[in-house]
């Protein structure tokens, strides 16, 4: 299996001067040195928000990801954020392995050999092998 894009989705409540971030870094194929997939900010967003973001990427088999997850009320009077989901999707493709193939492949090849095999001889005579030989007495 490839995972081929990452999805990232946060419910944050964030008031007056409030802030509440999610950064998430990553790459693939791991080990890796993770670069900003997506940065999802609330400021001032309202008393409760849903974000999500989705990065597409070139199919690989596998992924490190790394999250710097910031809620910040400011310490000012009235200021609130809060955190309370941040979720992580991750999207895989089937890639059949080689094997599986190889046998398909020989499947097909031998399905085609006995057809052309079948065409042949509902086509043609058959001969016989055998000869007459005549007896003398």
């Amino acid at each position: 299996m490839l995972i081929e894009d990452a999805g990232l989705a946060q419910v944050s409540s964030v008031l007056a001067n409030g802030l509440a971030t999610v950064k998430e870094n990553g790459c693939g194929p791991a080990p890796c040195t993770p670069g900003t997939f997506t940065v999802l900010t609330f400021d001032n967003g309202g008393p409760t928000s849903q974000v999500f973001n989705d990065t597409l990427f070139s199919p690989t088999g596998s992924v490190e990801v790394s999250k710097d997850i910031n809620v910040n009320g400011r310490n000012l009077p009235g200021s609130f954020a809060s955190l309370s989901i941040v979720n992580d999707t991750f999207s895989q493709t089937y890639v059949p392995e080689p094997a599986s193939l190889t046998l398909l492949g020989s499947a097909l090849l031998g399905l085609g050999l006995l057809s052309r095999r079948r065409t042949r001889s509902t086509t043609s005579p058959r001969r016989s092998g055998r000869r007459a030989i005549a007896m003398s007495s």
